[in-house]
């Protein structure tokens, strides 16, 4: 891989992902640590292949810096791609075969060919001015921003610009947590030619969406204010439109909204299910894993902290407060992936844990804090 016999490889049966990178788990089957900077040989993967006879990795999450997999997957088609470069360039993917590439954004310059074959979706994350395309445009493009976290988010809405190269597409998907900063939608004049827009998280501005017209598909998730959203009559273009977890209140106008339309046109397809309030939100999204990786870690680490809190609630002595959060802190010791990033995470959630009024009754912050640093591992 970047040199005789440099790597073991243990495949794991079922699993069509590879993790390539200096952060990838060494003891995890289907995980091959490579310094950012090392050169790999991505043709040494040419003889894998699935129980059904194709090409494998389907899905490869690579965080380095050689970029030799577009090239590579000129001769195979990859499923997905997750690339976290450490530097920015300008990188040639004329000829790559990827159906979704996402790119975590460094801070410095990336530009990227885009395939003369349309990928399927391109998702961009972290630097996203930093960002440039060059020729041809992805089926659909998504733009997830950091906006701050959930727990210590500005209430100041932040716009998102259109990066260079990919103003003209027909799909978008604006995509963040539902307790981030809000997105001003004024910026969606930058793309004029939207058919089909998928909003995730946090928004404001919403009658910016009265100057799309032309949209066909319109979906909103996981939106916790849809205060001025616009009349669905408002785009005579619409065939389908999906709002799920939303908006308490608003999400009852919309159904109201979809009857009244439905009576002058059908729609091809239309649901608004699943209608929250602003207290589910903030139960179900303020917990501090929204970032972690991958997803199995951050239901473990919700399971944890929903049994800390049921222990600490029950608990009628200082002692057995103190013995929930010993539970809870070494519950992560032997889990992989805890890592500098998770422990500061794990040390906001004992903080979350003991704010509660009968906790800190037993417990105060200074005292969990001390407790979490004897056990953390």
């Amino acid at each position: 891989m970047t040199g005789p016999d440099s790597h073991v490889l243990t495949l794991d049966p079922g699993v069509g992902l590879l993790q390539i990178g200096p952060d990838a788990p060494a003891d995890a089957a289907c995980a091959l640590r490579v310094a950012a900077d090392e050169i790999i040989d991505w043709s040494c993967f040419d003889r894998f292949a699935d129980p059904s006879g194709a090409a494998w990795p389907r899905v490869i999450r690579y965080h380095g810096d050689d970029a030799g997999f577009f090239a590579w997957s000129a001769h195979r088609r990859i499923e997905s791609v997750v690339w976290s470069p450490t530097h920015g360039r300008t990188v040639d993917a004329a000829a790559a075969q990827i159906d979704h590439l996402l790119i975590d954004v460094p801070d410095e310059p990336l530009s990227l060919v885009l395939p003369e074959r349309a990928m399927r979706s391109l998702t961009l994350r972290g630097h996203l001015d930093r960002f440039r395309a060059v020729a041809g445009a992805p089926g659909m493009l998504t733009l997830s921003p950091d906006t701050g976290t959930a727990r210590g988010a500005s209430t100041t809405a932040v716009t998102v610009a259109a990066p260079p190269g990919l103003r003209e597409i027909g799909g978008l998907s604006l995509s963040h947590g539902p307790l981030e900063a809000p997105i001003s939608l004024t910026s969606l004049h930058a793309w004029p030619n939207l058919t089909h827009l998928q909003l995730r998280g946090s928004f404001t501005d919403f009658d910016a969406l009265t100057r799309l017209p032309n949209l066909t598909r319109l979906e909103l998730r996981y939106v916790p204010d849809l205060e001025g959203f616009p009349p669905l009559a408002t785009f005579p273009q619409l065939e389908t439109f999906i709002a799920f977890n939303v908006d308490q209140a608003a999400g009852r106008q919309l159904r109201a909204d979809v009857r009244a339309v439905s009576r002058q046109r059908p729609l091809r397809y239309s649901s608004v299910s699943q209608l929250r309030s602003r207290e589910w939100f903030v139960a179900e999204y303020g917990l501090p894993y929204g970032g972690w990786e991958p997803e199995s870690l951050q239901k473990k680490a919700i399971r944890a902290h929903r049994a800390a809190q049921k222990a600490l609630a029950s608990a009628t002595t200082a002692e057995e407060a103190e013995q929930a959060l010993v539970r809870f802190t070494t519950a992560f010791n032997d889990l992989p992936g805890i890592d500098t990033g998770e422990r500061e995470d794990l040390g906001e959630a004992v903080d979350q844990l003991v704010a509660a009024e009968h906790a800190s009754a037993l417990v105060g912050r200074e005292r969990a804090r001390e407790i979490f640093d004897a056990h953390r591992d």
